[in-house]
């Protein structure tokens, strides 16, 4: 019979310290409290790491797509700010996914919902 130290079949396992243990909730928002995004800050991040494959204007150029405007809008219309912000911080840049601190990912969220008329607090316009 196989058994865990200190565990098995009608024993309690080792004591776990909590995963949370403020017990507060864990914040999943693109622009959590106390971190001031600004669309302005989005705007230069955007220049520096997104405009050479998206456009300066974001209406994309070759592969990269549009991130203004309706064929934008067909994608993220019924998406939350949180699946934009993952998206964006999963997949960009293309080879460097990850490279951005979290602020700038915010701070392009930002920046692109702002573009679209909506903001990183709600839901995609």
């Amino acid at each position: 019979m196989f058994a865990l130290p200190d565990a098995g079949i009608g024993r309690p396992g080792p004591v776990r310290a909590p995963i949370n243990p403020s017990a507060e909730p864990i914040r999943v928002d693109p622009a959590p409290a106390g971190d001031e995004v600004a669309a302005s800050d989005g705007k230069a991040v955007y220049e520096k790491n997104c405009a050479a494959c998206h456009g300066a204007g974001l209406e994309g150029a070759g592969e990269a797509p549009a991130l203004k405007g309706a064929p934008f809008l067909a994608n993220w219309k019924s998406k939350t700010a949180n699946q934009l912000f993952a998206f964006v911080r999963q997949n960009m840049p293309p080879g460097g996914a990850g490279s951005l601190s979290d602020i700038d990912y915010r701070a392009v969220t930002a920046y692109i919902l702002q573009a679209n008329g909506t903001n990183a607090g709600g839901q995609g316009h």
